[in-house]
């Protein structure tokens, strides 16, 4: 179980005129303005729970399986507006399976069925292969794997609304 907040603001509080960006010998090709704001504040509470179990399911086969949930909110926006309190909820569970074959060739299969406030429901497949060369503690192994994956937005892509960040929640 877990729990993780992170509070931030960014704040200038005083205007400091105009500005031509630079970087070495580049000059930017027209001026910038800062926008003074009464702050951009981002808070952001995340509540996670898991468990994981691993079964010895045969002399040479390892079957783990588990669940996670997460609960995110906080808020966004800007100071001088209301601001918006977004919230979504992911839920998780998996099973793989780590089987031996002989001493020298060893598979992994497995999947995830990820449930998402942003995206939906998805399942998520893995494999992966390994071969050792020879027998012995030192051996090449041969290792290839292959899956998919899921990122999920941050909460300023989701559910920005300042003129620099447009978040969208689908």
């Amino acid at each position: 179980m877990g729990f993780a907040s992170s509070d931030q603001l960014s704040r200038n509080p005083l205007d400091s005129g105009s500005y031509t960006p630079r970087y070495g010998d580049v000059i930017g090709a027209f001026p910038l303005s800062d926008f003074p704001t009464r702050g951009l504040p981002e808070r952001h509470d995340r509540l996670s729970l898991g468990y994981k179990a691993e079964i010895q399911a045969g002399p040479r086969n390892i079957v783990t399986a588990g669940i996670d949930l997460e609960h995110e909110s906080g808020e966004i926006g800007n100071r001088s507006e209301e601001l918006l309190s977004p919230e979504r909820s992911n839920a998780g569970a998996y099973v793989q399976d780590r089987l031996a074959l002989g001493e020298r060739t060893f598979i992994t299969l497995g999947g995830r069925v990820e449930s998402n406030d942003s995206f939906g429901t998805r399942f998520v497949p893995r494999g992966a292969v390994a071969f050792r060369l020879r027998r012995g503690a030192n051996a090449t192994t041969v290792r290839a794997s292959a899956g998919a994956g899921i990122k999920e937005p941050t909460f300023l892509e989701s559910f920005g609304l300042s003129f620099f960040a447009r978040g969208n929640p689908t």
